[in-house]
């Protein structure tokens, strides 16, 4: 399949709602799920609502993607691109667009990021995972992007929420290395491990992604894959 035909196909997906799971959260709101007003830029501008409604998994969890969301939730700004697990485009940097073949959690149109329209905007709000069993819980997930890597455009959050109390245990801000951050340079697959804490209790994982403005937005995205909530210490 060319590039072209699995851009078209992925459109007329998002447009149509079949991939996006868009209004799936239980909880949320017109704007991603609990991202507040859906166009601020930085972790202060996250807000506060849980959206999601998603019934409550083992606690122990890994997701691949492999068949699809696995019971995520993602909502996005605009319907020509957004969160899906598929496994467009198929190459990334050096390597694929998945950990795991075939499909990872990506944020894209299928070729890059590019609406034409603007800045845009998506969520992917994971189902909600009970720590109270776990000793030591860690979040650990594989990570890749291509996009434009500065402190203020193109943002990529990762933060852990609990409904119950509508406390963010975390707000993280991804960036590369050179950046003062924690990701690998573009188009390399790294992972980053997060340490939980099991009096959390129910909790779910969000990942944000944030165009900021419509400039330099014709990177490929941003690619989550392996996604796992464990026991175990650092």
């Amino acid at each position: 399949m060319s590039t072209k035909i699995a851009w078209l196909m992925k459109s007329l997906l998002l447009a149509g709602g079949l991939l996006t799971g868009c209004g799936g959260g239980g909880g949320g709101s017109d704007s991603a799920p609990g991202t507040g007003d859906g166009g601020s830029s930085g972790e202060s501008g996250q807000g506060n609502s849980p959206g999601n409604g998603a019934s409550l998994v083992p606690s122990a969890v890994h997701w691949n993607f492999d068949s699809g969301l696995d019971g995520w939730t993602v909502e996005n700004s605009d319907p020509l691109v957004g969160w899906n697990a598929d496994g467009s485009p198929l190459e990334l940097g050096e390597g694929e667009s998945h950990v795991s073949a075939p499909f990872s959690l990506n944020y894209n149109n299928g070729v890059d990021i590019f609406t034409g329209k603007g800045a845009n905007k998506g969520t992917a709000v994971s189902p909600l995972v009970d720590l109270l069993s776990l000793d030591d819980p860690n979040l650990t997930f594989w990570c890749n992007f291509d996009s434009e890597d500065a402190l203020d455009y193109d943002l990529r959050w990762v933060q852990v929420y609990s409904p119950s109390s509508g406390t963010f245990h975390v707000k993280k801000t991804l960036h590369t290395t050179g950046n003062k951050g924690e990701c690998s340079n573009q188009g390399i697959w790294h992972t980053h491990q997060i340490p939980l804490e099991k009096e959390w209790g129910v909790i779910e994982v969000r990942f944000i992604f944030d165009t900021v403005d419509e400039d330099k937005n014709t990177g490929k995205g941003w690619f989550l894959d392996d996604v796992e909530i464990s026991p175990g210490s650092f």
